[in-house]
């Protein structure tokens, strides 16, 4: 049995003792904390502003930026000597393209896309997207080393590997076959 906060009362602060009590037929697992990434947690209110307010998902501060900002830049990065932008209706157009291509070559909720490069406007693309294609977008320092590369894509349940370079992907290469 799941329980939800609507079965409380919204306007009273619920302590820790109260959600053990009430949740003692489920032997007490993912009460406050979870490792199971599966497993939806309740979001304590308090009874004053801030923590009244209702939270709000990343994706829809996403979406919020997109409509409020349109066409303004998000983006600027120089390129061969070249500065180019991308708006914030490119940023949304990017990273749900990238959240298609996710979702057709197979990837499953939940797997993660690791992500090796350096700041770019597409690690931003591939990170949104990976959020909008229901997969765990996982930063990879670029100074990792091939075992800690092929380590981290195992045992993070790599569905997808976006790299920015034929050098970061060589980090992957000799290990492909085991991922």
């Amino acid at each position: 049995m799941k329980k939800t906060l609507e079965q409380f009362s919204p306007n009273v602060q619920i302590s820790t003792d109260t959600m053990l009590k009430a949740s003692a037929q489920e032997g007490y697992k993912n009460v406050i904390w979870t490792t199971d990434i599966k497993q939806e947690l309740p979001i304590f209110l308090g009874n004053e502003d801030p923590n009244s307010s209702r939270p709000i998902t990343v994706m829809e501060m996403f979406e919020q930026a997109v409509k409020e900002e349109k066409d303004n830049k998000a983006f600027f990065i120089e390129r061969d000597g070249q500065w180019i932008s991308f708006s914030w209706n490119q940023y949304y157009k990017y990273a749900t393209q990238f959240a298609k291509a996710v979702v057709s070559i197979g990837v499953e909720a939940y797997q993660t896309v690791n992500i090796l490069g350096y700041n770019a406007p597409e690690w931003m693309f591939s990170f949104i997207g990976g959020m909008y294609a229901c997969v765990i977008p996982v930063g990879i320092y670029l100074t990792n080393n091939t075992e800690t590369c092929s380590y981290i894509a195992q045992h993070s349940d790599c569905g997808v590997l976006v790299v920015d370079s034929v050098e970061q992907y060589k980090k992957y290469e000799p290990k492909l076959s085991e991922l």
